[in-house]
């Protein structure tokens, strides 16, 4: 019972209070944490805290405003989401937040968005040839854009978009040697950015071709090119990029036009030299500043005395650039009698090699480096300047792996020099091979020395003479048939060297006897027999023949325009002669 009185005073304390409570209207609260809010042109995310004791709910949010929570109760943190702003200048919207009688405002403001535009080219400078690909350069932008002021000579991949692009810009070849430009616009917005535009003058280019290789071009200024006395073509390929023009110096070498342009061939008819002098002509092709020199030499013609038959002569026994020989390699034969009207009896031979090769070349030429309107002519340790020698006068003969150089020069046919894979000699003075004319009982001996040497470092040094008889003449007898009219000429060519034996340099000397039967009316020889001799102990080195078939040459009398594969000599057909000896008036040096 005294626990209960002592509980009365509480009870009335309590019931007090809530008499107190219901009687008092409730207060409402609503704090928010920012009062500005911030955003930067390219939108974003932005936040704020609401505090409150009641209810509320956001208002007036523009459309550009996302807000995840426009209405709540109690505390509640908000999230704000702005979008892009497309325009240049700023933008901004209260919102309202709103708990019963109480609200609150924030400010929302965005800046203006900020143009950007660069270029990642402040100039394409093109070639005046340019790359079918073009150059290009890349737009970096946030705004929409467009470019003017396109010259006709250009076209652009793109003239307008949306923001980022890479913009592919061609040109068409500038034809002309002067520069040209252009400045062409990029807008996007209020922003404006300039590129320029550069090609650049034709460098000119004009060189001599080949035909069967589009790419290659010479560095040589100048061909030559040599005919014999009878009228022929040449032509040769143009290469270049502009236009050109043709002049000759003279009559007899007529260009097929007057200019050209780009790549193209020239054509040249040169007329026949009715005259006993030799004859040069120069076609020049220009292009602005530069030019190229077509070098024509021809040869003059060639008095013979018709009425000897026992000779041989520049005219009709001088080997012919272009002519291959395929001789029969035989068996050494005893080489008969000299003296007149000799019947050498050949009627049987024995080949041991049926397809022996010789083949007559040009002399190849080499960049001269001091002046290249000035090739040079490379004849092993000789160097001839493509202008100096005379028309068909230099030439290869190789035979068996080895090239012997060769120049008819005064009516003698000078032998340079040879070269193979391990040897490489130069004589001089030179050794005379054969002397223009050469008639029955004709001799002559002419000394020479050699200088060169074996596999590039071994020196070799020899010397030596050649002498030449003309010492028979009659009829040969051959497995071909029976031929009159044969001359028959011995060479013996002597060679000495000093070598070293082991104990002492002794001389060492070695004779070549060779014989050869010309033929009238055949350029090479239809029969030769050689022999080499060890002078020092008579031991005999080697021996041999070679047997050149006259029904395999072409027949003097008949060799204009002669068909290399199959010819017609007096109005009957041939066979297909194994010879591919090309007796042409023209040929070209390269």
């Amino acid at each position: 019972m005294k626990n209960l009185l002592a509980l009365i005073p509480v009870l009335l304390l309590f019931f007090s209070s809530c008499s107190d409570d219901n009687a008092k209207p409730k207060e409402i609260t609503l704090e928010v944490s920012k009062n500005e809010l911030l955003f930067s042109s390219g939108g974003g995310n932005a936040f704020f805290d609401i505090s409150s004791n009641d209810s509320w709910i956001i208002t007036q949010i523009p459309a550009w405003i996302e807000i995840d929570v426009t209405e709540g109760e109690g505390d509640l943190r908000i999230r704000l989401i702005a979008e892009v702003n497309p325009k240049e200048e700023e933008r901004s919207a209260t919102i309202k937040i709103t708990a019963t009688d109480k609200y609150k405002e924030i400010l929302i403001k965005q800046s203006a968005k900020n143009v950007t535009l660069s270029l990642s080219e402040a100039e394409l400078i093109f070639a005046a040839e340019p790359t079918a690909a073009g150059l290009t350069f890349d737009i970096a932008t946030n705004e929409s854009w467009i470019i003017t002021d396109i010259p006709d000579w250009c076209t652009l991949s793109e003239e307008s978009g949306d923001e980022n692009a890479t913009i592919t810009v061609i040109v068409e070849k500038n034809y002309i040697d002067t520069e040209r430009e252009a400045v062409i616009y990029v807008k996007a917005g209020s922003k404006t950015e300039e590129l320029k535009i550069t090609q650049e003058a034709l460098e000119i280019q004009l060189a001599f071709g080949e035909a069967g290789y589009p790419e290659y071009t010479s560095s040589n200024k100048m061909q030559r090119f040599d005919f014999y006395e009878n009228s022929g073509d040449l032509s040769v390929l143009i290469k270049s990029n502009t236009k050109w023009t043709v002049a000759s110096d003279s009559e007899w070498c007529i260009p097929d036009r007057e200019d050209g342009i780009e790549d193209g061939t020239l054509a040249v008819n040169v007329g026949e030299n009715t005259t006993s002098a030799d004859r040069t002509g120069e076609i020049t092709i220009s292009a602005g500043t530069k030019s190229l020199k077509v070098l024509v030499k021809q040869g003059g013609l060639i008095q013979v005395d018709e009425t000897n038959p026992y000779q041989i002569n520049k005219r009709d026994n001088a080997p012919r650039i272009g002519d291959i020989l395929r001789k029969k390699q035989v068996n050494y034969v005893d080489p008969g009698n000299a003296g007149e009207n000799v019947t050498w009896n050949f009627s049987s031979l024995t080949v041991t090699n049926n397809d022996y090769k010789i083949e007559y070349s040009a002399a190849p030429t080499q960049l001269n480096y001091n002046d290249p309107y000035i090739p040079t002519y490379i004849m092993g340790y000789d160097k001839f300047d493509i202008t100096e020698p005379e028309a068909n006068s230099l030439f290869i003969c190789t035979e068996y792996y080895t090239m012997y150089y060769f120049q008819i020069k005064n009516n003698l046919l000078n032998a340079l020099g040879h070269e193979n894979p391990v040897t490489k000699l130069q004589y001089n003075p030179r050794m005379i091979s054969d002397k223009y004319p050469t008639y029955y009982n004709d001799t002559y001996k002419y000394d020479y020395e050699t200088n060169g040497y074996y596999s590039g470092t071994e020196k070799i040094e020899t010397e030596g003479y050649k002498e030449m008889k003309a010492d028979g003449y009659g009829t040969i007898v051959l497995p071909s048939g029976t031929y009159n009219n044969a001359l028959r000429i011995k060479y013996v060519q002597r060679i000495e060297e000093e070598i070293f034996n082991g104990v002492s340099y002794v001389d060492y000397i070695r004779e070549y006897t060779t014989y050869k039967w010309y033929v009238k009316g055949y350029r090479y020889p239809v029969l030769e027999i050689y022999r080499i001799v060890d002078l020092n102990s008579g031991t005999e080195l080697s021996k041999q023949g070679f047997y050149y078939p006259p029904t395999d040459h072409t027949y003097l009398q008949n060799t204009r325009n002669v068909n290399v594969n199959a010819t017609t000599i007096k109005g009957m057909p041939h066979k297909e002669f194994s010879r591919e000896e090309s007796i042409l008036p023209i040929m070209q040096l390269k």
